[in-house]
């Protein structure tokens, strides 16, 4: 069961980070976000459950 749930939690992050990451569009004014912040953010909330 925690094997599905964590294949789903990288599609999930997967999904997130790419449309939270500006990386590729630099013409966003807004701050980039790098997906290994946003890999570690969801990191800390897995293992904290």
């Amino acid at each position: 069961m925690r094997v599905i749930f964590l294949e789903n939690w990288n599609l999930f992050f997967l999904l997130i980070s790419e449309n939270l990451c500006a990386i590729d569009n630099p013409k966003l004014p807004t701050p980039t976000i790098r997906k290994s912040q946003i890999r570690s953010l969801f990191n800390d909330l897995i293992f904290n459950l």
